[in-house]
């Protein structure tokens, strides 16, 4: 036996439900836009910054060549900073489960 059609009209009542349960946007000042810049940026350029620092650190007492400590702590830090600011977009809600909206409001898988 065949599972029933979804109709048109049960999926259209799905759609505006799940809607209706989303919390309502955010309307973001200037100020709390410039925080939350300032936060990303913090967060991935102190990784950054300590991989270089500790790099050239380990190039001078170590015995290497072509500064290979610092560009391989280098990439580190940028890997590091790229998680920690993907992990600080998702917590706070900007990115839900995986979709963005975009500005007409439809969902983009």
């Amino acid at each position: 036996m065949r599972p029933p059609v979804d109709s048109g009209l049960s999926a259209l009542l799905r759609i505006v439900t799940r809607r209706a349960e989303k919390p309502a946007p955010r309307s973001l000042s200037v100020w709390s836009g410039l925080s939350f810049m300032g936060m990303v940026g913090w967060g991935f350029a102190v990784p950054v910054l300590l991989g270089i620092a500790l790099g050239r650190w380990m190039d001078q007492y170590l015995p290497s060549h072509h500064h290979v400590w610092m560009l391989t702590l280098l990439g580190v830090g940028v890997l590091v900073g790229g998680i920690n600011v993907w992990r600080w977009i998702v917590r706070t809600g900007l990115v839900e489960n995986g979709q963005v909206e975009d500005e007409q409001g439809k969902d983009k898988p």
